[in-house]
Protein backbone atom coordinates (compact mmCIF):
# COMPACT_ATOMS: atom_id res chain seq x y z
CA UNK A 1 0.00 0.00 0.00
CA UNK A 2 1.32 3.43 -0.86
CA UNK A 3 0.09 6.40 1.13
CA UNK A 4 1.75 9.23 3.03
CA UNK A 5 0.48 7.78 6.33
CA UNK A 6 2.36 4.50 5.84
CA UNK A 7 5.57 4.71 7.86
CA UNK A 8 7.07 1.36 6.93
CA UNK A 9 6.25 -2.11 5.59
CA UNK A 10 7.59 -5.18 7.36
CA UNK A 11 7.72 -8.59 5.74
CA UNK A 12 6.55 -11.24 8.22
CA UNK A 13 6.68 -14.20 5.82
CA UNK A 14 6.94 -14.87 2.11
CA UNK A 15 3.28 -13.96 1.59
CA UNK A 16 2.46 -11.66 4.52
CA UNK A 17 3.37 -8.02 5.05
CA UNK A 18 2.55 -5.61 7.87
CA UNK A 19 1.91 -1.96 7.06
CA UNK A 20 2.71 0.44 9.90
CA UNK A 21 0.32 3.39 9.54
CA UNK A 22 0.66 6.65 11.47
CA UNK A 23 -2.73 8.26 12.21
CA UNK A 24 -2.99 11.07 14.74
CA UNK A 25 -6.61 12.13 14.27
CA UNK A 26 -9.79 10.35 13.17
CA UNK A 27 -10.19 12.79 10.28
CA UNK A 28 -7.09 11.22 8.73
CA UNK A 29 -8.93 7.92 8.23
CA UNK A 30 -10.06 8.38 4.65
CA UNK A 31 -9.28 6.77 1.29
CA UNK A 32 -6.96 5.03 0.52
CA UNK A 33 -6.73 3.88 4.18
CA UNK A 34 -10.45 3.01 4.41
CA UNK A 35 -10.33 1.16 1.08
CA UNK A 36 -7.31 -0.82 2.22
CA UNK A 37 -8.95 -1.71 5.56
CA UNK A 38 -12.15 -2.83 3.81
CA UNK A 39 -10.16 -5.01 1.41
CA UNK A 40 -8.17 -6.55 4.28
CA UNK A 41 -11.37 -7.22 6.24
CA UNK A 42 -13.09 -8.93 3.27
CA UNK A 43 -10.07 -10.97 2.18
CA UNK A 44 -10.65 -14.02 4.43
CA UNK A 45 -14.19 -14.41 3.06
CA UNK A 46 -12.93 -14.21 -0.51
CA UNK A 47 -10.23 -16.79 0.16
CA UNK A 48 -12.70 -19.13 1.86
CA UNK A 49 -15.06 -18.87 -1.11
CA UNK A 50 -12.20 -19.69 -3.47
CA UNK A 51 -11.28 -22.75 -1.39
CA UNK A 52 -14.92 -23.89 -1.29
CA UNK A 53 -15.15 -23.99 -5.09
CA UNK A 54 -14.02 -27.47 -6.21
CA UNK A 55 -11.06 -27.59 -8.51
CA UNK A 56 -11.03 -29.43 -11.84
CA UNK A 57 -9.15 -32.30 -10.26
CA UNK A 58 -11.70 -32.60 -7.45
CA UNK A 59 -14.58 -32.47 -9.95
CA UNK A 60 -13.11 -35.25 -12.09
CA UNK A 61 -12.42 -37.36 -9.00
CA UNK A 62 -16.01 -36.87 -7.84
CA UNK A 63 -17.28 -37.85 -11.29
CA UNK A 64 -15.22 -41.05 -11.17
CA UNK A 65 -16.65 -42.01 -7.78
CA UNK A 66 -20.17 -41.26 -9.05
CA UNK A 67 -19.55 -43.63 -11.97
CA UNK A 68 -18.44 -46.34 -9.58
CA UNK A 69 -21.56 -45.87 -7.46
CA UNK A 70 -23.86 -46.12 -10.51
CA UNK A 71 -22.44 -49.35 -11.88
CA UNK A 72 -24.70 -52.32 -11.27
CA UNK A 73 -23.32 -54.87 -8.88
CA UNK A 74 -22.45 -58.25 -10.25
CA UNK A 75 -24.53 -61.06 -8.96
CA UNK A 76 -22.54 -63.49 -6.93
CA UNK A 77 -23.43 -67.12 -7.14
CA UNK A 78 -22.51 -69.70 -4.59
CA UNK A 79 -20.03 -72.17 -5.98
CA UNK A 80 -20.89 -75.78 -5.66
CA UNK A 81 -18.21 -78.36 -5.25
Amino acid sequence: MRAPQVRRVERKSAAKRVNIVHITHRDEVEPPITDWLREAYELPDALAARRAKPSRRAKSAAARTDDVKRRPRRKQFARSR
